[in-house]
């Protein structure tokens, strides 16, 4: 008997039980409904999901400080950045939602972490937290990173960057964020250094923006230049690990210095920000961070499938 791994494609997999009989068919029918909305891909590995859920997970209006929820952590959250106010990163209800063009949604989870505005000028949160395991680097290697992000008010600087230091300094990694007075302008970061060339077009204010980040890596050296290529308010079903390194609607590209592995995942923001960050995923490939709820006619069908499998075992064992 074959036994099939996660590089079959479902086509090929459902070919091959059709030819086996009815009962495999069955088994092929069922392949089939569940590849409608589970990504196969053998070299995805999802390093961290933070969703703040609330309250679930953390108690509401509580600062993020030693919360621990989500998955794929060590440890809780810390704060290597924060001047002591009351205003520091908090979870609460409700937290952010986002539905793309097509009328698909995001998978989310209640609550999310709130911001509000300082009341000094050099009001700065940096929140980090470490993977359980940290993703060694490799010359070429992507790495993706996505977020719910509404900036209520506030032209700040903030951003969600991966670093390889053990105590992050805030902004000081790889990723996606605003720099100070840019407006509504998302773009790429690499150690507190903004893309400027090819921003990405101006998230709206006082809604739920979903930015998704790819990083690759200097394909001759960890100490080379990685490229940050980001997407504003992408559909679901769009397929953005086609799109060239530097193709984002958003690129950037500087030196970084040698990283060795990716160690932590940091949230900053300054000064006069209303914040709020939600639903926290970084991945190694795009189908691990575009993670939409599966919609009704795809879980028809894969119970269709499931009772049809059923049926056909319990006939040949008759």
């Amino acid at each position: 008997m074959k036994d099939y791994n996660m590089t079959d494609s479902i086509p090929s997999m459902l070919l091959q039980k059709l030819k086996s009989g009815p009962a495999s068919a069955a088994a092929g029918a069922l392949l089939l409904a569940a590849g409608a909305f589970i990504p196969l891909q053998s070299n995805a590995v999802l390093i961290g999901y933070e969703g703040f859920d609330t309250p679930g997970e953390y108690t509401a209006n509580t600062d993020l400080v030693n919360g621990s929820g989500g998955t794929n952590w060590t440890g809780n959250w810390l704060n290597s950045l924060d001047s002591g106010e009351a205003d520091s990163l908090r979870t609460d209800t409700p937290g952010l939602t986002y539905t793309d063009g097509n009328t698909v949604s995001l998978q989310t989870t209640p609550g999310g972490a709130y911001q509000q505005s300082a009341s000094t000028n050099d009001r700065v949160d940096a929140y980090y937290r470490q993977f359980a395991l940290p993703a060694p680097v490799q010359p070429g290697d992507q790495f993706w990173i996505s977020a719910l992000i509404n900036v209520t008010s506030g032209t700040s600087g903030w951003n969600i960057t991966l670093d390889d230091d053990s105590v992050p300094s805030g902004g000081n990694g790889i990723g996606f964020g605003r720099n100070n007075f840019q407006g509504n302008v998302v773009t790429g970061i690499i150690q507190t250094q903004a893309g400027t060339l090819t921003p990405v077009d101006s998230v709206p204010s006082g809604v739920a923006n979903f930015i998704v980040a790819r990083i690759t890596v200097d394909g001759t050296s960890v100490s080379g230049n990685p490229t940050v290529d980001v997407w504003a308010n992408p559909d679901l079903d769009t397929n953005l690990s086609i799109v060239a390194v530097g193709g984002g609607e958003g690129t950037f590209s500087r030196s970084y210095g040698s990283m060795g592995s990716i160690q932590n995942v940091s949230v900053f923001s300054h000064q006069n920000n209303e914040v709020i960050f939600d639903e926290i995923r970084i991945g190694t490939t795009m189908q691990d961070v575009m993670v939409a709820i599966p919609e009704p006619s795809a879980m028809a069908a894969l119970f269709a499938g499931i009772t049809l499998l059923g049926t056909m075992v319990l006939r040949r064992r008759r």
